[in-house]
């Protein structure tokens, strides 16, 4: 990054301006008339290709603001005095901040974004300690609350643009929308992006920084975060154990209890055959399931049973074996044991069926019992708990990163 300034004019008033960014923006503002012109990009072979800045402001409806712009906030008046130059620790290259001065001369470097403004605020030369974050100001670069030293490179003003220089490390120029980066000096590797960017973060040395929301009321000077200030990583492994256990919730409570009853039949006794009721399936690749019972004392009882299509006339056929036991065990207890049996027709299609039975007994006191039950397809249960998982998540995320933040009395240090 370029260190030497760019003298410019304003076709204006005549005001001689200097740019220390070394991007050649293409469109700037004049801090003594308030004139906003632009300026054609002729030199700028070390640096990435911006685009026509322009263009990206007028995408995201940003308002340039021209140095020596003077407003209001929170009954405070403050105007742009212009640049802010910092170098990095340890390292000689420089980056550009948009500076405001107040009328009592306390300095306010200007964040925005996603529709909030946030100050960090130097009075004089004393240390600024913003509460709620845990940030304490040095001369070059802030500490948090765990002791890393951390850098902030803000996207400010005039320009709402900035590029991270290490391009080899996975970091790209980032157009119009602004963004705070929070650097880890210690190791480049690691990058915290706060808003728009959250989620271009590494799992590594968590700084204990999540979105932010800075009030500053008038009068002394307080901060408070919003609605979560909780450390980034707990957030996100947070909402993510949640859904989690919500997905297996759903799935045990409805995934493996979808069994639902059809209708019972009582097969005559032997050598009868007879058709039971219809049925109408209503889902595709449906689990049938038969169960038949004995009540035919000390005997033995087969069935033969058909599932037939109304539709197609396709036939199914299985076979039940029960018996009905009493008597007395071998240490001369009563016992009395009804075995039942189970089969299964698999992946059955929607349609219309009914059951045919034929039973086969030694005996002909009663006729075999039978009961159907249906089973809905499994893997629609797992969607839907996919859905309610996914659900859950963005539920979580609007709660944790987008909601609006806690309304702040200015009286309350709390």
């Amino acid at each position: 990054m370029s260190t030497t300034p760019i003298s410019l004019t304003c076709p204006n008033c005549g005001t001689s301006l200097e740019d220390y960014s070394g991007r050649m923006f293409e469109v700037f503002g004049c801090g003594n008339c308030g004139n906003i012109f632009n300026q054609s990009n002729q030199d700028n072979q070390d640096s990435h290709k911006v685009g026509t800045l322009s263009k990206f402001l007028n995408k995201y409806k940003y308002t340039i603001i021209p140095l020596g712009t003077v407003f209001t906030y929170e009954s405070v008046r403050y105007t742009f005095i212009g640049y802010v130059i910092k170098h990095e620790v340890g390292e000689v290259e420089r980056w550009i901040e948009y500076c405001l001065q107040s009328e009592n001369k306390e300095y306010a470097f200007l964040i925005e974004y996603s529709g909030h403004t946030v100050f960090t605020i130097q009075i004089n030369n004393t240390d600024t300690r913003l509460r709620g974050m845990k940030l304490y100001f040095g001369n070059t670069y802030f500490t948090n609350g765990f002791g890393y030293k951390i850098q902030i490179d803000v996207v400010v003003g005039a320009f709402n643009y900035n590029v991270l220089e290490d391009t080899s490390k996975r970091y790209y120029e980032y157009s119009a929308p602004p963004f705070v980066a929070i650097r880890e000096n210690a190791d480049k590797e690691n990058e915290y992006f706060i808003g728009k960017y959250l989620y271009r973060y590494e799992f590594k040395k968590s700084i204990g920084l999540t979105k932010v929301f800075l009030p500053l009321p008038s009068g002394p000077y307080h901060a408070r975060p919003g609605r979560f200030d909780w450390n980034g990583k707990f957030v996100m492994l947070g909402y993510v154990f949640l859904s989690i256990a919500l997905f297996l919730v759903h799935l045990i409570s409805f995934g493996f209890q979808s069994d639902y009853y059809i209708d019972s039949y009582a097969a005559p006794q032997q050598p009868a055959e007879s058709e039971f009721r219809s049925f109408a399936l209503t889902s595709e690749h449906s689990l049938l399931r038969v169960d038949a019972y004995s009540n035919v004392v000390q005997a033995w009882t087969e069935g033969e049973i058909t599932l037939v299509n109304h539709t197609t006339g396709e036939q199914r056929t299985g076979v039940v074996a029960c018996e009905y036991y009493t008597g007395f065990d071998e240490d001369g207890a009563w016992i009395e044991d009804n075995s039942h049996s189970e089969l299964y027709f698999e992946n059955v299609p929607k349609g219309v069926y009914h059951i045919e039975a034929q039973t086969y007994c030694d005996s002909t006191s009663a006729p075999l019992m039978l009961s159907v039950w249906a089973s809905r397809s499994h893997w629609r249960n797992v969607v839907v708990s996919i859905i309610v998982c996914l659900a859950a998540i963005g539920l979580i995320y609007y709660i944790a990163f987008y909601q609006p933040p806690i309304s702040y009395n200015e009286n309350n240090d709390d």
